[in-house]
């Protein structure tokens, strides 16, 4: 009887310690706000494109506010501070299952954390010495990402149940292992037509180089239109009609309709084996920038 007994008491140790496991692997991820909340200082990351704040990076592209967001991720896990982000005036709470608070704060206590990982951490130490908390934006790059950063970043880009479907209807219309061919141009180019010869640069890059696997994502309606015309390529379907199929920058558009469809091809992206991407900034877009890094999707610029 003592025998059995041990070997009960056995079992459910290791069967609580399996499920302290299983707890710890969700939590681990939102760590500042399910289990470190007995660190004295918080920072609260705003984001809210719907209500920008003149003079600040509110309305940055939601790649740029992933990498914020993992930066200060970062800083937060090395200087034992509580992180928070508040997401309920943004259009991405439309989407995004991440649990959102409503903080209340002056529209002057919002600071515009900038520069590299190095001021970002000198400006963040100058605030907090005199500050239980700080309300702040971000797109700073972050430091070496590693994997504990990327299981944050994919928490907070789960999808609600309702919008992981359409994600899920969008991916079984493309191709088998899908890569995306990606031209970000200038902002003011958008609305320009064909005649452009940026534009016919890059559909002769797209002619020569389009494999059956490639699925085309760009800025720009014309290029888009063109390029399907005369080509087999695949794109994301849109299926809804209206104004949801606007191609929209997510940081300057504040109406969560007009840039759903931006959000459909971003967390399309999240799913692709490949990526091959022209801009014509300096950098590559962090529209697929940073997809990229958080789910290990190989990318490659697109040289004309």
């Amino acid at each position: 009887m003592i025998k059995k007994y041990k070997i009960y008491t056995i079992v459910i140790l290791v069967l609580l310690l399996i499920l302290y496991a299983i707890i710890r692997h969700f939590q681990i991820v939102d760590s500042f706000e399910l289990i470190n909340t007995n660190h004295p200082k918080t920072i609260y990351l705003i984001w809210r494109n719907m209500m920008p704040v003149a003079g600040n990076t509110t309305n940055v592209g939601f790649g740029d506010k992933i990498r914020g967001a993992i930066t200060l991720y970062q800083y937060c896990r090395i200087n034992s501070v509580n992180l928070k982000i508040d997401i309920h005036q943004d259009t991405s709470h439309y989407y995004l299952k991440f649990h959102s608070i409503e903080t209340k704060y002056n529209e002057n206590e919002i600071h515009d954390i900038g520069g590299d990982f190095t001021t970002a951490t000198n400006t963040l130490n100058t605030l907090l010495s005199d500050k239980t908390d700080i309300y702040c934006v971000c797109n700073v790059y972050p430091t070496e990402i590693i994997n504990e950063d990327k299981s944050f970043a994919k928490y907070l880009l789960e999808l609600t149940p309702e919008f992981k479907k359409e994600i899920d209807t969008a991916e079984t219309r493309l191709p088998t292992g899908y890569g995306i061919k990606h031209y970000r141009f200038k902002d003011e180019l958008i609305s320009q037509d064909m005649s452009n010869e940026i534009f016919s640069l890059c559909f002769n890059n797209l002619k020569n180089t389009y494999k059956e696997t490639d699925v085309l994502m760009t800025n720009s309606t014309s290029f888009k239109k063109y390029a399907t015309e005369n080509l087999k390529i695949k794109i994301i379907d849109c299926s809804s009609g209206g104004e949801e199929c606007n191609i929209a920058h997510i940081g300057t558009t504040r109406d969560f309709k007009s840039s759903k469809f931006s959000y459909i091809e971003f967390f399309c992206i999240c799913r692709a084996t490949y990526i091959d991407t022209y801009s014509e900034y300096g950098s590559i877009s962090g529209f697929v920038q940073w997809p990229a890094t958080v789910f290990d999707i190989p990318i490659s610029r697109i040289s004309l």
